[in-house]
């Protein structure tokens, strides 16, 4: 489901990192999901992935955590453009 952007099972594919021979799947379908919100409570882990052995999960998480301060940097900008109208 998370490879074709279904936030669903994020919670499954969150529990499979730790094992190994699931983890770069789990990361793949993690990266693909269109709603990248509901990962923000799992930001700090994502940063921590980023220097993984595994280069398929840095990579991934690299691309999580990128979205996340992207979405992070739009939402600030809006705001702020919100307070000049006011």
């Amino acid at each position: 489901m998370g490879l074709i952007g279904d936030a669903r099972p994020t919670q499954l594919y969150l529990e499979a990192i730790p094992i190994r021979p699931l983890r770069v799947y789990a990361m793949e379908a993690l990266a693909k999901i269109k709603d990248v919100e509901v990962l923000r409570p799992h930001k700090e882990l994502f940063d921590r992935l980023r220097t993984d052995r595994d280069g398929l999960v840095a990579y991934n998480a690299g691309l999580i955590a990128d979205k996340l301060e992207a979405l992070a940097g739009t939402e600030v900008i809006g705001q702020e453009g919100k307070d000049e109208d006011e």
